[in-house]
């Protein structure tokens, strides 16, 4: 979807950074339950340090 912001209005911010999800390679893991929520997230290679510098350039 190209225009997220006609079905998400949350998603019409001039800060958004859009997230490609390509639908070819995708698999559909379960049908979304609001009533029973998400299952646990895994983030891997997030307790790794670097060094360098991050500098916000209002793009990226």
């Amino acid at each position: 979807v190209d225009s997220w912001s006609t079905y998400y209005a949350t998603c019409s911010g001039k800060k958004q950074s859009p997230i490609d999800i390509p639908a070819v390679t995708s698999v559909k893991v379960a049908q979304f339950d609001s009533n029973k929520g998400l299952d646990t997230l895994e983030f891997i290679n997030y307790d790794q340090t670097i060094n360098g510098i991050i500098k916000n350039n209002g793009h990226t």
